[in-house]
């Protein structure tokens, strides 16, 4: 049984570690799902690209022009082999090991909070009435073992305490091996609870994926930063147009304003000078 329990507790490392691996896969399998996301929003987003260079030649002629903002990497998924953990996957269940108490099919915890239970009156009057019958039997076997003479009643005891000591045997032997792995279960979760074994890994994995996009999510953030800072020029650059040109009708209609004045101020001269002449002749 102490070997059959030394398996068991094979067993279940063995399927922490198989989990502790699907879920470094899964984080694998993600990381690469967000980096085809990316370069297909990058795809998608190829015109805008084409028109931000065209801007910024138009507005850095001669410095040198700007930074290519294509995300890096090739087709191919990246290699996620740094999410494997390295070493133990638990110090609690490096330091686990069997205990006596494994073996035997007893609730340590619910006896331990049934004795730290307050008493009520009802029921200490039920034990007190279980008592009574209790030694009321004990003076009838004494009252009958007075009658019976002592070798008779030896004989009858051992009996009795071998048939106890086979019965309790062989209950605690027939369902030992499902005994083992509830008790040897409940002590590892709990260690593994205590630990923060499902938290420690969830956050090792998250950090490292976070870690992973972080450079392509910065560098996606960084294009389009630049394209709408290229956008905000170009703005700017068509208001200002705008407004000289704004300005030169202005100027424009006012000169043509004062070119039509002038022309009716020559073409009123002009009239009045033939008048004057026709009148003297």
């Amino acid at each position: 049984m102490w070997s059959y329990a030394e398996t068991v507790i094979r067993a279940m490392a063995q399927h922490l570690e198989h989990e502790v691996g699907e879920c470094e896969r899964f984080a694998g399998f993600t990381i690469n799902q967000a980096m085809a996301e990316l370069k297909r929003i990058q795809g998608e987003q190829q015109h805008h690209i084409d028109r931000y260079k065209a801007i910024e030649k138009t507005t850095t002629a001669g410095a040198g022009g700007g930074d290519d903002i294509a995300i890096s990497g090739s087709g191919e998924d990246l290699s996620t082999s740094y999410l494997a953990h390295i070493g133990s996957i638990s110090n609690a269940l490096d330091t686990f090991s069997l205990q006596p108490t494994d073996f035997v099919d007893f609730d340590w915890e619910k006896w331990m909070a049934m004795t730290s239970m307050s008493v009520s009156a009802g029921t200490l009057a039920l034990l007190a009435t279980r008592f009574n019958s209790l030694a009321d039997s004990v003076l009838s076997l004494i009252r009958l073992s007075s009658t019976i003479s002592s070798g008779t009643t030896h004989r009858v005891m051992l009996a009795a305490a071998t048939l106890l000591g086979i019965g309790s045997a062989f209950y605690l032997v027939s369902d030992m091996d499902a005994t083992v792995r509830n008790n040897v279960a409940r002590r590892l979760r709990d260690a593994l609870h205590e630990e923060g074994f499902a938290v420690n890994h969830a956050d090792r994995l998250s950090t490292e994926t976070s870690r992973s996009l972080r450079p392509f999510v910065w560098k996606l953030q960084h294009m389009f930063q630049r394209m709408v800072e290229a956008e905000e020029r170009r703005r700017a650059d068509q208001l200002n147009r705008r407004h000289m040109a704004q300005d030169a009708q202005m100027h424009f209609d006012e000169i043509r304003s004062k070119a039509r004045e002038l022309a009716e101020l020559v073409a009123g001269l002009s009239g009045g000078g033939a008048t004057d002449s026709s009148g003297t002749i």
